[in-house]
């Protein structure tokens, strides 16, 4: 798996530290961070080393297949981020949203947008 960049990690790092938090790497070279409201983030490099992937996972608070439909619905171009958006299913349930930028185009404004619209995205979902 590729690993973060450099100014990659100030980003994380940046970001850890306005919240008040120590950015810690899993043994895949992703961070995540828990959010009671927002639900998980995970931050990671892509496979190629060109793109850092933003996800947002969360718990649904709705059941069935609609829910499955909605979220399926959210995934494609979004033109408020100019970005693509992926969506899953985590092996738990949760609904997973994700954005992937340019490693270039990745700093902690992009980042602060990145959560706040899969926080948008996730809460259309409910």
């Amino acid at each position: 798996m590729a690993q973060l960049s450099v100014m990659a990690l100030r980003v994380i790092e940046a970001f850890a530290g306005n919240a008040g938090i120590v950015a810690q790497p899993a043994p895949d070279f992703s961070y995540g961070f828990e959010f009671a409201e927002r639900g998980t983030l995970s931050i990671m490099a892509a496979e190629d080393g060109q793109r850092i992937i933003v996800c947002l996972s969360r718990r649904p608070r709705r059941s069935g297949i609609a829910v499955l439909k909605d979220l399926l619905d959210i995934a494609g171009y979004d033109p408020f981020s100019g970005s693509m958006v992926h969506a899953g299913l985590a092996i738990d349930g949760a609904l997973a949203l994700a954005i992937d930028m340019d490693e270039p185009r990745f700093d902690l404004q992009s980042l602060d947008e990145a959560l706040s619209r899969l926080d948008e995205l996730h809460r259309s979902l409910q």
